[in-house]
């Protein structure tokens, strides 16, 4: 599978798990019959959905880029349909979670596409095409693909 198909089925996953999280308000504790079955459904296609992104993406970026989206797609959600607004910590709180998945989504792309080398030097060496000093960022997650020879 391609890259370009994990971002879809992250995409799916993001956009089934805001509707199953709704669909768990509407179901009243799970007291009615249809929301319930609703949202057990689209848990199952998130968690299917997640899974296959998950076998192209980094785990990393694929779990907090799912679940960033997810929590601030579900309070937008809730300010819709129940007018139910965050306070202002909770404003901040969703402003840090999605910053967190930019910079996250940042360094991915940066060790994935951008950078001649998948695989900084170790030790803060200073990378000669960029010229930054490698040690303050993390190492990509390798993938059998990559993995160092010795």
């Amino acid at each position: 599978m391609k890259p370009f198909t994990g971002y879809i089925f992250l995409a799916l996953a993001i956009t089934c798990g805001i509707a199953a999280n709704s669909f768990a308000k509407i179901s009243d504790g799970f007291s009615k019959l249809t929301p319930t079955i609703a949202c057990l459904l689209l848990m199952t296609v998130t968690m299917f959905s997640l899974a296959k992104a998950m076998s192209v993406l980094p785990v990393a970026f694929s779990y907090s880029t799912y679940s960033g989206l997810t929590v601030a797609g579900v309070v937008l959600f809730g300010m819709l349909k129940y007018n139910q607004v965050p306070n202002f910590y909770g404003i901040i709180g969703i402003a840090l979670i999605i910053t967190g998945v930019i910079f996250r989504s940042v360094e991915v792309f940066w060790f994935t596409s951008s950078h001649p080398s998948s695989l900084p030097e170790p030790n803060g060496a200073l990378c000669t095409s960029c010229h930054i000093t490698t040690r303050w960022m993390t190492l990509p997650i390798l993938s059998d693909q990559q993995a160092p020879s010795e």
